[in-house]
């Protein structure tokens, strides 16, 4: 899952780039749809890429939860 993000978000990045240096050179109105079309793809993979790393997140959250569950810790009070 954690490859998939990297994937997505690198990707998204790299559209985004592309789409930016279209914007900057269209003086036309199909070159500024041309990076109209880049930017709406790499939204897209921005938004997977983040749904990718809610769920990596959540995974590393669970994985911690269990490890605490399994060897709890004492706690003691500090000595002011």
């Amino acid at each position: 899952m954690i490859n998939a993000w990297w994937a997505a978000w690198l990707l998204a990045a790299y559209i985004s780039n592309i789409a930016g240096r279209l914007l900057f050179r269209a003086e036309e109105p199909e070159a500024l749809a041309a990076a109209s079309r880049f930017d709406v793809v790499s939204i897209g993979l921005t938004m997977i890429a983040a749904v990718l790393a809610i769920a990596v997140i959540r995974k590393i959250t669970d994985a911690q939860e269990q490890q605490v569950r399994a060897a709890p810790v004492a706690y003691t009070q500090p000595a002011y």
